[in-house]
């Protein structure tokens, strides 16, 4: 269980570092995004309406076996509300599922790009334009360093600061 937040963005953040598993999972913290939260509070949807409809980033975000039935608990909301649901970059696991039920349409718009870290060293060698960004980053100073999870927090007022800074700069630039 997610311990509880000040906010709902804290929440849905809080649950997305615990359950967010494919690519758009993280989108739902971004400004303008609508969040809905399971009734339990173990889940959320992060969507935006346009009429009837609303489209949501990603797949809900929750553990896994609780997918099934998070999906129903939404659909019903939408239904509620005379919406219908559009999902945008859910991935497979939720592919499976909608599919199954034979109430669903599938358009694919491409693939997730997926890759193994243990291959990362042979990427490295055999990529000589990868070795080059490696090489450009290094000269401009850029250092990379893991932290432990209970560091996080301390570090969090530069983080923010970096983030802010990338997000204000005029863009088309690196």
């Amino acid at each position: 269980m997610i311990a509880p937040a000040t906010s709902a963005h804290e929440t849905a953040r809080a649950l997305v570092l615990a359950h967010g598993w494919n690519a758009a999972s993280y989108q739902i913290l971004n400004p303008g995004m609508r969040l809905w939260f399971a009734d339990r509070g173990d889940a959320v949807v992060g969507y935006v309406r346009h009429r009837s409809t609303i489209i949501v980033a990603g797949a809900p975000v929750c553990a896994h076996e609780r997918l099934e039935s998070v999906t129903r608990e939404f659909h019903s909301h939408a239904d509620s509300g005379g919406a219908r649901v559009l999902y945008f970059g859910a991935g497979e696991r939720l592919e499976r599922l909608l599919k199954a039920d034979g109430r669903h349409h599938l358009l694919r718009l491409g693939a997730q790009p997926n890759w193994s870290p243990n291959a990362w060293p042979t990427v490295v060698r055999t990529r000589a334009s990868l070795r080059a960004q490696l090489h450009r980053a290094r000269n401009k100073g850029v250092r990379v360093e893991e932290l432990a999870p209970a560091d996080v927090s301390r570090h969090l007022v530069a983080l923010r600061s970096v983030l802010a800074r990338w997000l204000e700069r005029p863009r088309g630039r690196g």
